[in-house]
């Protein structure tokens, strides 16, 4: 990682100072090796430089000349702005885009984060109703997305390659809209959190994440006490059907969609198919519409909007718009199971294509060993 073209920048050897700068970079260079740092944190330390130094020197625990004592306080700019510039460099520029809108979800709307205290490591758990989601929106919509988390444990989460482009990145303030190579007007980013100032008028807050992450972990809600009983004895329900699916050694709880109409029109990822459905259709730039839904809760907002909007249109009321979007949202869940069987069948046949490939290439191997010593 730190052998990169900045540390081996010529120097004139002729000139002393330049030839004395020559060493005192290559100081820096073992000393970030051996003291084993983050290299962007150490960048936007807020502390002197000097003193950046010498904590860089004890962690190294090297008997180099003191950094500390080094006198590189002018050629500091230069030295910020090449690794800067090279850490932005190290992340990939995607290439154009083959579908008109582009969805960039942060892994931590996907999915739920736990500790096993079994395995001692922590698990990834894929949201109620993520897979329809993402199922749905590939059909119109380029989906990314931005983690810092194994690639294995992505393909595990999505086995079905409905996410195009991947993203393993720890620090997102080093993502631009370079990286992305898209237009931003029809680019939306769905977070907890805004990733990057770059990309402020296009991220989504789903700023009742915690709730969310309650309604699928079967905890307490913060729904009024009528929905919250409705909610509980939905749990209820899906849990007995999870334990006899599980003792009926079926693999995917996802098959089966017991909860009652209010868990599934509660549900934000179902909400956010109807959401972005509703920006393609509209065909606005996304940044106006996204910035209206700044420090607001979105899902209730959401509501109020299209409620609204169906009224004026075709003059429904409150329960016949609920019944429709029970009605969508079912469809769409059905869709994808009628779908699922395929989809897997695809998955073994590819992986025996791939397994055949591997014998193949390890029977060419051997065959070419074996002709060597003949």
């Amino acid at each position: 990682m730190f052998n990169t073209p900045f540390f081996n920048i010529p120097f004139n050897k002729s000139s002393p100072q330049n030839n004395s700068l020559s060493n005192q970079f290559e100081n820096i260079k073992l000393h970030i090796k051996y003291a084993k740092i983050n290299l962007p944190t150490f960048l936007k330390s807020s502390l002197p430089f000097k003193q950046q130094l010498s904590k860089l020197s004890k962690l190294s625990s090297m008997s180099i000349v003191s950094l500390s004592k080094l006198s590189i306080l002018k050629p500091l700019p230069f030295l910020k702005s090449k690794l800067s510039s090279l850490f932005k460099q190290s992340i990939s520029i995607l290439p154009p885009s083959t579908k008109p809108f582009t969805i960039i979800f942060d892994i931590n709307t996907l999915a739920i984060k736990r500790f096993n205290w079994y395995t001692l490591q922590h698990e990834y758990t894929l949201k109620p109703y993520t897979e329809e989601m993402l199922f749905t929106l590939g059909y119109n919509n380029e989906i990314i997305l931005i983690s810092n988390i194994n690639e294995d444990i992505i393909n595990r989460l999505d086995p079905y390659g409905f996410i195009k482009y991947r993203y393993n990145i720890k620090n997102t303030q080093l993502l631009n809209i370079l990286h992305i190579n898209r237009d931003m007007n029809k680019t939306i980013i769905i977070a907890q959190e805004e990733i990057n100032k770059e990309f402020y008028n296009n991220t989504l807050i789903i700023n009742n994440i915690e709730d969310y992450n309650r309604c699928y972990s079967g905890e307490d809600n913060n729904y009024s006490s009528g929905d919250r009983k409705d909610y509980n004895n939905d749990r209820k329900d899906y849990n007995n059907d999870r334990r006899d699916s599980i003792a009926n050694n079926r693999n995917n709880h996802n098959n089966n969609h017991t909860l009652t109409n209010n868990h599934i029109n509660n549900n934000i990822n179902l909400n956010l198919i109807h959401f972005i459905s509703t920006l393609n259709i509209l065909n606005k730039d996304y940044p106006t519409i996204i910035l209206s839904y700044k420090n607001k809760d979105f899902l209730s907002n959401f509501r109020i909007t299209q409620l609204k909007y169906f009224k004026n249109k075709s003059l429904l009321d409150k329960q016949k718009y609920i019944e429709m979007l029970n009605e969508i949202n079912k469809q769409r869940i059905e869709e994808y199971d009628n779908a699922k069987p395929y989809m897997e069948e695809q998955l073994i046949k590819d992986k025996m294509l791939n397994n055949k490939y591997i014998i193949d290439k390890i029977g060419y191997i051997v065959k070419g060993l074996l002709f060597s010593f003949i």
